[in-house]
């Protein structure tokens, strides 16, 4: 099972977003990738990237808001949580945040 480092201080005021906007702008992808959950390893499409975060596609078994998940784009892993939750598609935000010659690098 994954698990989340324990983190007993509060986050940044500056590290967090607004109710309902995003920490970073987008860019449209289309990144064949797979998303490691409790209960395997899924195919997945990324649709749109940024630095803090990914919408991706699942044909299978969709996390639920809240699960902790491992997004493998290529050689990368980033750990994240699902933001939410829409049919077949989810929204990640990474733990950290990626920087922007890997972003780069992954929009091809």
């Amino acid at each position: 099972m994954l698990r989340r480092p324990v983190s007993f201080g509060k986050a940044a005021p500056s590290a967090a977003a607004p109710p309902g906007r995003r920490r970073a702008p987008r860019s449209a992808v289309s990144r064949e990738g797979r998303l490691k959950l409790v209960a395997g390893t899924e195919t997945c499409r990324c649709d749109d990237l940024s630095l803090t975060g990914a919408r991706i596609f699942l044909t299978r078994h969709t996390p639920q808001r809240g699960d902790v998940v491992i997004l493998i784009l290529g050689n990368l892993e980033m750990f994240a949580t699902v933001a939410w939750r829409q049919g077949q598609s989810c929204g990640l935000a990474f733990d950290e945040p990626l920087s922007p010659e890997v972003l780069v690098r992954l929009r091809g």
